[in-house]
């Protein structure tokens, strides 16, 4: 199921949460926010760059976990139990 339908599904009491295009989006946003901005700075000038996927949004529909932290996989947010950023 792509993001739109997985969207439209929660909309019609399917399944909650959000679409995976609103979770990019929302994710984002926050690394635009002036905190997370300043954060980010000051990490990579100490020498911990943080890589472009490290914040990624994943359906966890099925699974045991809904989202979390691993290393090498960053960490992953999950589509079906978030509501809103």
């Amino acid at each position: 199921m792509d993001g739109a339908a997985e969207g439209a599904a929660g909309a019609a009491g399917g399944g909650g949460g959000m679409s995976h295009k609103e979770c990019v989006d929302g994710i984002n946003k926050s690394l635009e926010h002036p905190t997370v901005k300043f954060l980010r700075e000051k990490m990579e000038k100490a020498g911990c760059p943080v890589w472009p996927r490290l914040l990624t949004a994943i359906t966890c529909k099925g699974q045991s976990s809904a989202g979390g932290y691993s290393s090498g996989r960053g960490c992953r947010f999950s589509t079906s139990g978030i509501i809103s950023i």
